[in-house]
């Protein structure tokens, strides 16, 4: 099988914000030849699909500035430095139930958050 790794010949920061930073590197392309890569760099984020016992599904509503608009979405959240998914879920999950059902809060979360790791990290 044909090796198609890239490799670093060097790079820079060229936006470092409160949230993400964006790079461009220089790469060596497996034909030798170089080419520049520009990518976001994200602290990694959590989405939440948490049932409530009657089985509805547990939903907010986000002003979301970019699109100027609301949505519907499933609880989610970006990981605090240090941070676990499974803690971020946690809280995220908090947020969106304590705005409703403070004191269902903390039982819902015992009873439904369990994490895995995708792209986006999910705890179910």
């Amino acid at each position: 099988m044909k090796d198609l790794t890239e490799h670093f010949v060097d790079g820079d920061v060229v936006f470092d914000g409160a949230l993400l930073k964006v790079r461009r590197d220089r790469v060596r392309l497996p034909d030798g030849s170089e080419a520049v890569r520009e990518y976001i760099r994200h602290p990694g984020a959590v989405v939440i699909l948490a049932l409530l016992e009657d089985g509805r599904v547990v939903l907010e509503r986000q002003f979301r500035y970019p699109h100027g608009r609301e949505f519907i979405e499933l609880p989610a959240g970006k990981r605090d430095p240090g941070e676990t998914p499974e803690a971020t879920g946690r809280r995220e999950l908090l947020e969106a139930i304590h705005d409703r059902d403070p004191a269902r809060a903390e039982d819902a979360m015992r009873e439904h958050v369990t994490g895995f790791e995708q792209a986006i990290r999910q705890v179910l």
